[in-house]
């Protein structure tokens, strides 16, 4: 199985179907310069494998306490009884609108004093997750941020859905805000970060 990232570099967002998906996704980007830095197992309560949030989680970007979010996000289903719906939206239009001031994106892993919007490598990078955020200088700000990213969700947001088993998908982390519904059944997810070879979060 093969896949062209082709869509993914244009509108910040692809999915794929089948056995074997995730590791076609994993190939694609390893010949544009990227490798796995981070590969968990999500599931529902009693599983035994990390569930970070067991209701709906937000739209948000992954690694965001980290100074080079992952660039790549893959979610692979696993296991798909009912709920946990994934939805998208690409941010990339908002950066300048986002005038955060100097935020604190802190975890019991470390955390970075830092703006919602930096540059790296020459591009924008969003970094977003309500819950990790804590204003250094003006929560005004830091509200209406919130607010803003809220009304776009409200409008531009795309359900991805309640992907069957094997299937994948993957966004671009440092553009695209992704969200998952609450868990109604059983549902294992597994969640890839992927980042330049050479600086692997």
């Amino acid at each position: 199985m093969k896949w062209d990232p082709d869509a993914l570099l244009d509108r910040g967002y692809d999915v794929m179907h089948g056995t074997g998906a995730a590791a076609a996704m994993v190939d694609g980007l390893a010949q544009l310069g990227y490798r796995v830095g981070r590969d968990v197992v999500i599931g529902p309560p009693g599983s035994g494998v990390l569930l970070p949030h067991e209701g709906d989680f937000w739209h948000h970007t992954d690694g965001t306490f980290f100074a080079v979010p992952p660039r790549w996000v893959i979610i692979e289903v696993l296991r798909a009884d009912r709920g946990g719906a994934l939805h998208v939206f690409d941010a990339a239009s908002l950066a300048r609108e986002l005038d955060s001031g100097t935020i604190w994106y802190g975890t019991e892993l470390g955390g970075v004093f830092t703006s919602v919007v930096t540059e790296i490598d020459g591009r924008p990078c969003i970094r977003y997750r309500a819950d990790y955020m804590h204003a250094c200088d003006d929560p005004d700000r830091l509200a209406a941020v919130h607010a803003r990213i809220a009304r776009h969700a409200a409008t531009s947001a795309i359900e991805i859905g309640e992907l069957p088993p094997s299937s994948c998908l993957v966004t671009d982390n440092w553009r695209v805000l992704h969200r998952r519904a609450a868990f109604t059944g059983e549902r294992t997810i597994r969640r890839l970060w992927l980042s330049p070879s050479a600086d692997i979060a």
